[in-house]
């Protein structure tokens, strides 16, 4: 079973600085470099680490960026799914102080953009998973990502991501209805309840979609909530943090590649914390082919999953 990845392949420009500027301030930067990034992105180069077929649901533009997007993509043989004519890319600039938190500053192009004719020579026969994100629900084509996920009724794995909070609830309505497998952070499942406690999220989440809920909480581990059991805990992996740009995407990438492999829950997301546990250790959002050799590597030894 393979998944099709659909939303943003992005320009991060990464730049580590020791401190976010105040208002007038001057700062140099420590390092800077450019990669891809993007939720989709992100979800769809774990899927591909662990297995070739599944597809890369993003369009590029046209224009300088979109240049530098489509050269990076064909270093790794990553093809996107169509162009976007007439619109440049857009980019994320990535702020990592010494605290190793992130902060974005973004700007939106063609990759925000979902044209469903895009897809039309895509054979979804083998597809099981559409992943989709709440960042490109909340721009201009939402409704037509919505559209697309109820005319394909194929499982739904959403990431609703930081700014949940900008989507109507009709908008969130329409995703519960699909049932979607949800996967997100103890802020945003905060956001979905108004409350605190994360169990109790866990549960009054799954209340709404009646699908696996899966909550990480970065060095704490992962919170697991599956139809008919108790929210469990997911132990992680300590590591000392580098920069935990793109972990929870890596994470929720790892997941959905385990699930197509036919792996359970607890595997999945115990694989998937392995993988995360890579990605902080790492700059950029990627995770590369090295760093997932090695996670790979230990999993095999402490025998997580038999598939392994």
């Amino acid at each position: 079973m393979k998944a099709l990845s659909i939303g943003s392949c992005v320009l991060d420009v990464y730049v580590e600085i020791d401190k976010l500027p105040g208002l007038g301030e001057d700062v140099n930067t420590k390092d800077l470099k450019m990669s891809l990034g993007g939720m989709a992105y992100n979800v769809y180069n774990v899927l591909s680490l662990f297995d070739k077929g599944h597809i890369l649901g993003c369009a590029i533009g046209e224009g300088v960026i979109a240049d530098i997007v489509s050269g990076l993509l064909d270093k790794r043989g990553h093809h996107p799914i169509g162009v976007i004519h007439g619109l440049d890319n857009g980019m994320c600039l990535c702020l990592v102080d010494d605290s190793k938190e992130r902060s974005f500053i973004s700007h939106h192009g063609a990759e925000y953009r979902f044209d469903p004719e895009l897809f039309d020579s895509v054979d979804f026969s083998d597809i099981g998973w559409i992943y989709a994100s709440g960042l490109e629900i909340e721009d201009k084509d939402g409704d037509k990502i919505i559209d697309f996920l109820e005319r394909k009724q194929k499982n739904v794995f959403l990431a609703p991501g930081p700014r949940l909070h900008k989507l109507s609830p009709a908008v969130m309505d329409r995703l519960y209805k699909l049932h979607p497998v949800l996967h997100l952070n103890e802020r945003e499942a905060s956001l979905i309840t108004g409350e605190n406690d994360v169990y109790e999220n866990a549960e009054k989440i799954f209340s709404l979609t009646h699908n696996t809920v899966i909550i990480t909480l970065g060095a704490d581990g992962t919170l697991l909530k599956e139809n008919g059991k108790a929210p469990l805990l997911v132990p992680t992996f300590k590591v000392d943090m580098l920069d935990s740009t793109g972990a929870g995407d890596n994470h929720a990438g790892a997941v959905l590649a385990c699930i197509c492999k036919g792996m359970s829950y607890y595997d999945a997301v115990r694989t998937a914390n392995k993988i995360s546990s890579y990605v902080v250790r790492q700059k950029g959002a990627s995770l590369t082919k090295e760093n997932f050799d090695k996670a790979m590597d230990e999993l095999r030894a402490e025998n997580i999953s038999g598939l392994f």
